[in-house]
């Protein structure tokens, strides 16, 4: 992963080409319309060999309460990796995180959203890492 940001904003070219209305040029409506897909917004993965450590859905809270997250889950108990849906809110001058709402999906499923602050989330994404750094084979060389 780059550890900057490249451009600012998001491509939605493939977003469009793939929605309903324009592939259907290539497979017909009733096709067309059963093509599904979803981005998965975030895979945590270890620097030194490259494999997904943790599965997430991002939103920006903004007075949501949850997010589905029902395909990404799918992946993470197929892959057998842990995933989570995480809600975030903004702090007051719209330029950094105030809190983050986690509620972990697989391996086992929470009840209720955890708040943790901006440190105590990013201890959390790290203990993904020491977890795997265990068995990470690459990490021994």
């Amino acid at each position: 992963m780059s550890q900057e940001e490249r451009t600012g904003h998001r491509d939605l070219t493939y977003s469009r080409w793939h929605r309903q209305q324009s592939v259907k040029r290539y497979l017909g409506v009733e096709r067309a319309a059963k093509l599904s897909m979803i981005d998965i917004d975030d895979v945590e993965y270890c620097w030194a060999c490259k494999e997904p450590l943790l599965i997430i859905e991002t939103a920006c809270a903004n007075g949501v309460k949850c997010k589905t997250a029902l395909v990404s889950e799918a992946v993470a108990r197929r892959s057998q990796l842990p995933a989570a849906i995480v809600l975030y809110t903004v702090d007051p001058s719209g330029e950094d995180i105030a809190s983050f709402h986690v509620r972990r999906l697989q391996p086992q499923a929470d009840k209720d959203w955890e708040v943790m602050n901006p440190s105590q989330y990013a201890e959390w994404l790290w203990s993904f890492r020491e977890e795997h750094d265990r068995s990470c084979a690459r990490r021994r060389v």
